[in-house]
Formats: C-alpha cells, structure tokens, sequence
C-alpha cells in the first residue's frame, strides 16, 4: 500500500530519509548518500505485507529508535507522544526522528501502518510487547514463542505465509499491537461521506484491534465507517441481542486475533457490488454482538434503537471464553436482522397469560392448546381451515385466517383487538387472508410486525397457479404453492421490537369485549381508579386508533357520569347494536351547554368504534350534531353521506325512525332558532334518500 507523504512530513524530514518500498516506507537517518550500504533496505524490498496495511521499515541509522527501548522512557503529552531524555545521544535522535515521520501523517493514514520488523532482532517477547507500546503502532514479526505468561494473548494477530489472518497458534508471522494506538480509535470522526464512500470502495483492512485506556477494546471497522455502512440498519432493528438469540452451536476461542481469523475465513459475496456476506454471534459472558464480514470487512455491531455509545461495540480488553456461532448462509446485513427476528424464539412472558377472547366478527375455530387459536374472520371454506390448522401445527402457533374480500373497520378492529392479545402472551398469530392485502390491512400487519400470508396468482383457491407470499417486512421466504409448516416455520415464534409492554390491568381491560357487560363493569369497579390513571397508555395500545376507542371512552365516563356509562354499557350489550339506548343517551346529552354537550358527543360517537364500527349511528348523530351547532343542513348532509355505506340500500325506516326520536329535544333546545326544524326535518328525509 503507498501512503501519502504530507506537507508535514516533507516539513519534518527531508526527504532524503524516506525511500518508497513495494509494501510501504523505509525509513533511514543517513540520507542517501549511503543508500548502497543499507542492507536492511534489500530486506524490506522483499516483504509482502497484507492486504491494506503499509508497511514501515527502519533501516541503516535507525536501528538504535528503540534500543533499550524498555528502559526509555515514553510518555503521551497532550495527544503526542514523546521519548523522554533516556538513551544514548544516537537513541534519542533516532527515536524523535521516527516520531517525527509518523506525526506527518493522519489518523486515516496511521490506521493502517504497521512497523515491520527486519534484520536480525533477537527482541524478547517482553521486548517485542513494549516495541509495539513504545512505537504506537502494531508490530509484526516472524512467528516467534510468545507464552503466555510473558505475553498478552489479547494483543496477538496471526498470519499465514500468504497473508491472510490465521489462528496465532498456526501463524508464520505474528502481529502484536499497542496498548495505545497512534490513530486512536475512529479516525474517520468528522470526514465527509464522501470521503467515508471512497475509503469504503475497497475492503478495509480486517486486522485491528485498538485498544483504549478505559480497558475497552474496539475491533474490525472504525465506528464512523460502519455507522456510514450499517447504521439505519442497526437502529432500525428496535431491540439489543441478548442471550435468547444466542444458537446452542459455538466454538469457544481464547483470543480476539483468532476471532478475526475465525471471522475471515467466512465466504463473502463474490458478484460485483454484492453487500451479502457472512454473519456470526459473539458472546463474551453477557454481552451478545453481532459480527459481520462482507465485502466491506469484519464489523462487531450494536444493535437498538439507543446507539449512543456508537455502532460498534466496546469488548472488554481481558475477555476469558469467547463464544463464537457462525450463522448459516450468505445475506446482506439487513437481510439477517430480518432473520434474527423471524427465526430466534420469542421469550416467555414474565407475567400471567390472558386468556384469548373473541368479539365482533372474529370467531374460534379450534383451541389449538398451549395457549394457541386457530380463529377466523367471516366465511372461510372448511379445506381452508383444515390446511391451514394442519400447517400451524408443525409449527406450534396461533393463526387467524380472513375471509375473501376487503375487510370491514370492525373486522380490522377484531383482527387487531386479537393480535394485541397474542403479543402481551408472547405469541405471535400468522394470518393468512384469502383476499387481496389493501393499504390498511398492510398497516397493521407492519405496525404489529405479525406476517401476513397472501395469494398473488392464480384462480382457484388451492390451484397450482397460486403462489403464498408474505407480508408485514417478512423477506426471507419465497412464495409456495401450498401452506405448509415449512412455509410458517420461519414466521413462527418470531421476536418483535422491544417496545413497552402495556400494564397488566390495562392489557386485561382492553382484551375485554365491551359486549361482555358484566365483566366490564366488574373491572370498572375494581380497577376503574387504577386504569383512568393509566388512560393516555389505552390510547397508544392500538395499532389503529379506532381498535381501543370505545373502551377508553367507557373508562372516561364510568365514574363521572354513571347513567351516561350505563346506556352506553347497554347499547354495547351483547354486540347486536341496540341504536335505541344510543340514540336515547344522545337526547339527553343534547340539552347541554354547548362545550359539555360536544364532549358528551365525543364519547358517544367512540363508543361505537371498535369492533362493532356503527357507522349508520355515528353518522346520523353526527349529522345532528351539526345542526347543534349551527353549521346547517348542507354539513349534516356530507356527515350521513360519508357514512352511507353503513345504512342498508333498503330496509332504512329503523334509522329515519331513531333520528325523528331526537325530534323533541330538538325542537325544545333550538326551535327559536330561524329554519333550524326545517333543516333538522330535511335531515331525517335524507337518511333514506342518500
């Protein structure tokens, strides 16, 4: 590799003393002048360095840069290091000499030199540890006995005779780094990504380990350089490993050089411009990283959302065992954070499982055991079901299979309702639909992070023309004719973002169908001070908004008003949609001051959201509502035709029969009001006109 000579180098030493070698620098004290009589230049003509690194080599005058070197004294003095006064007068102009050379180059130029060492140097392996602490930077030297107890292990990389890196046990020459590194830790910190970009278009050097002096050591790529690569993936995953993604298949190593060297020999991608490469898990007692190796190099990576202490990860500079398991196959890394969460078991719940309810449209098929359902939303054919429970038992899952067609607001609601009830137990339900997957249906699958197997061919509903794929973020598996066990067996089990789990009252509460009144208001009474406490987490346990509203309605009202909560409790009851209490709780929040009479309003039109989704009432009484307040027929209008879809094309007279029940109230609370019966008259008339 050729280094740039720098201004401050051509400053600081004449270029007399520096001669450009095929693997790096030579560098001499007595010019060139003498340049025949250097033999040690021969030598370091013949070297081959590995892969990235530039090699420097001292030659005739600068033998003497680190004699006695252990008892020299070197010191850091304000971020440069000095050689202190000990030593012959030769020593110490040798030694500032290469001082000197080395403070002429940046941080991203020192990171990948290293001092060769050539000529016949007999260094103990004392000696060879304090060449390396005293230079600053790794030094590498024929393979030599290095026990260990004259030698931190830790500080060893090997290499075979063609350069690549090996276990030290196995090396023909061996690479012994410093205590304390010249280009320190990250010496990108700052540059520019397009700088970052055009370091990153060759792969970086492998061969590091830099350690710190708060007894931390980093490893493989320098922080800025793999935030720049993998960054958004690592904080995108939403959660740190732990040792429930560690495989029970390890190799256990004594040393972080055999780690690289374990990690190098890994396959990588070989088509142009691939990212694949291979990843492994690295667990030094509790900590558990991910390691990766493509094109780019080895990276030891963080993951979660809170990278405050940066992307790669900070190993303990004496580790012990080193637990080492190599993932199966060539993926990119966003590709394996995928898997890591499709594949690695979800953990066991620390707290008591709820029992699974089902409301509204969503119903149980079969009790699978072990806390599992198989449950389904609308028709769905029996076969279906039969193929569909026969699959997931293979897999030991929940599953819910949606009819055909796009679902309702109230199917959504049921399927979510269900899928918040799965995930505070820690399963995680596969949902299969027979029909199309629409924008909301995608949403929720996504923001519940639960896949959602779909057909995307063919015309029959088991034909050889039709393909199953996933979706939901799933990306590992590729579509299948037939729902198999093998077709779930990556989604099941799967492990989701760490996210707050909801409190154990809050999740009992929403997992509650309204329609079940009694325990409603059983838990309303028990815990009805606790949950009203905890009413800003209701809002956010949906993964629609309109999932949970009703309940959080309900709470709102129970205690301040318990005739109101009451009617809203019986129009709930037994979820056939008894409008006639609504409607009659409606009349009398109708009588209000404006301001109270709308928040009454507000909490009538939640309660029927959810899995009853009453459009036909919310929007008539929305309709009305309008009228109230005074913006006049043509917006009470637009607020029933947004619902008309939920009034039936025939059979309206029940609507047009409740919303003349309002009359009355009406007529008493706005009848001074210019037109006001009028407009509310032509009101009712559209309800059966839309």
């Amino acid at each position: 590799m050729t280094l740039p000579l720098t201004q401050r180098v051509m400053d600081a030493i004449c270029l007399d003393h520096i001669v450009p070698t095929p693997t790096g620098l030579h560098l001499r004290r007595d010019g060139m002048a003498a340049l025949l009589d250097d033999q040690l230049l021969t030598e370091a003509l013949d070297l081959t360095a590995p892969d990235g690194y530039a090699y420097v080599t001292l030659g005739k005058g600068m033998e003497d840069t680190f004699a006695d070197v252990r008892d020299a004294t070197t010191a850091w003095a304000d971020g440069v290091r000095t050689a202190g006064a000990a030593g012959t007068h030769a020593q110490r102009v040798a030694r500032n000499l290469f001082y000197q050379f080395i403070n002429g180059h940046p941080g991203t130029a020192l990171d990948r030199m290293v001092e060769r060492l050539i000529g016949e140097t007999g260094l103990s392996p004392a000696e060879l540890i304090a060449r390396a602490d005293a230079s600053g930077l790794p030094v590498d030297s024929i393979g030599r006995d290095l026990p260990p107890d004259l030698v931190d292990q830790q500080r060893l990389i090997g290499f075979s005779r063609d350069m690549r890196i090996v276990p030290v046990e196995e090396a023909y020459l061996i690479r012994v780094v410093p205590s304390r590194h010249w280009a320190g830790p990250d010496p990108f910190a700052g540059e520019s990504a397009e700088s970052l970009a055009r370091v990153l278009s060759a792969a970086y050097p492998s061969a590091r380990l830099v350690f710190l002096p708060d007894g931390t050591m980093r490893a493989g790529l320098p922080e800025t350089l793999a935030d720049h690569l993998y960054g958004d993936a690592l904080r995108s995953f939403g959660r740190a490993l732990d040792a429930q993604d560690f495989p029970e298949t390890f190799q256990t190593l004594q040393r972080y050089g055999d780690l690289l060297a374990a990690m190098a020999a890994t396959p990588v991608g070989t088509e142009p411009g691939s990212r694949a490469g291979t990843q492994a898990l690295i667990r030094i007692g509790d900590q558990v990283t991910l390691a990766n190796h493509d094109a780019h190099g080895i990276s030891f990576l963080n993951l979660g959302p809170d990278l405050a202490g940066g992307v790669t990860t900070p190993f303990a500079a004496r580790p012990g065992a080193i637990d080492v398991a190599v993932l199966d196959g060539l993926m990119t890394l966003p590709e394996r954070l995928l898997d890591l969460n499709l594949t690695q078991p979800a953990p066991a719940p620390a707290h008591p499982l709820l029992p699974i309810r089902h409301a509204g449209p969503i119903t149980l098929h079969r009790d699978l055991g072990n806390g599992h359902t198989l449950d389904r939303i609308g028709a769905v054919p029996e076969p279906v079901m039969s193929r569909v429970e026969k699959a997931l038992a293979g897999v030991g899952q929940s599953g819910i299979v949606l009819r055909p067609g796009t679902l309702t607001g109230a199917e959504l609601a049921a399927l979510d309702q269900q899928l918040f009830q799965h995930l505070y137990n820690g399963g995680r339900p596969i949902v299969v639909t027979l029909g199309k997957v629409d924008d909301e249906l995608r949403q929720l699958a996504e923001r519940r992070e639960t896949p959602v197997l779909h057909q995307t061919a063919g015309t029959g509903m088991f034909s050889l023309d039709n393909m199953w794929a996933a979706v939901g973020g799933s990306v590992a598996v590729q579509p299948a004719k037939e729902i198999t066990a093998d077709v779930l067996q990556p989604y099941a089990g799967r492990r989701m973002s760490e996210r707050p789990r909801p409190p154990e009252k809050v999740a009992e509460y929403l997992s509650t169908p309204l329609e079940d009144v009694q325990a409603i208001r059983t838990l309303l009474r028990q815990d009805g001070g606790t949950l009203r406490t905890l009413l800003p987490q209701i809002d956010e346990q949906g993964a629609r908004p309109q999932t949970f509203a009703a309940h959080a309605a309900l709470l709102r009202v129970f205690d301040e008003d318990p005739a109101f909560a009451e009617r809203l409790l019986e129009y709930r009851v037994g979820g056939v949609n008894n409008a006639d209490r609504l409607f009659a709780a409606a009349a009398d929040k109708m009588t209000l001051a404006p301001e109270a009479r709308d928040e009454a309003f507000a909490d009538i039109e939640a309660i029927t959201l959810g899995v009853l989704d009453d459009g036909a009432s919310r929007g008539i009484l929305r309709g009305i509502q309008m009228l109230a307040q005074g913006h006049g027929y043509e917006r009470a209008k637009q607020e029933i035709f947004k619902h008309r879809s939920y009034l039936p094309d025939d059979g309206r007279a029940k609507w047009v029969r409740l919303a003349a029940t309002l009359r009355p109230v009406m007529l008493s609370k706005y009848g001074h009001v210019p037109n006001f019966l009028d407009d509310f008259d032509r009101t009712v008339v559209y309800v059966q006109e839309c």
